[in-house]
């Protein structure tokens, strides 16, 4: 696995060198992560299985591997 992450690099930083020549870095950036991010998403779409999931399961700490600090909507002031 970390031999093929090499691979993938090595050959993103050839491609992207022609590509940065003939657009701005920033457009390159944003389009990488849109495609890096499409591709993630649809793995782990085809890997999850998401039809039991609940929002309240997240909310209760329900088999959730994050601790409840770091969920967005957790009360904080209740963490010591």
């Amino acid at each position: 696995m970390i031999v093929r992450s090499a691979v993938c690099w090595a050959i993103y930083t050839v491609l992207s060198k022609s590509v940065l020549a003939r657009y701005r870095p920033m457009a390159v950036t944003i389009l990488s992560i849109c495609i890096g991010t499409s591709f993630l998403l649809m793995i782990a779409l085809a890997v999850e299985d998401l039809s039991g999931f609940r929002e309240s399961q997240l909310r209760s700490g329900g088999d959730n591997p994050l601790p409840r600090a770091l969920l967005p909507w957790s009360d904080l002031s209740t963490v010591v």
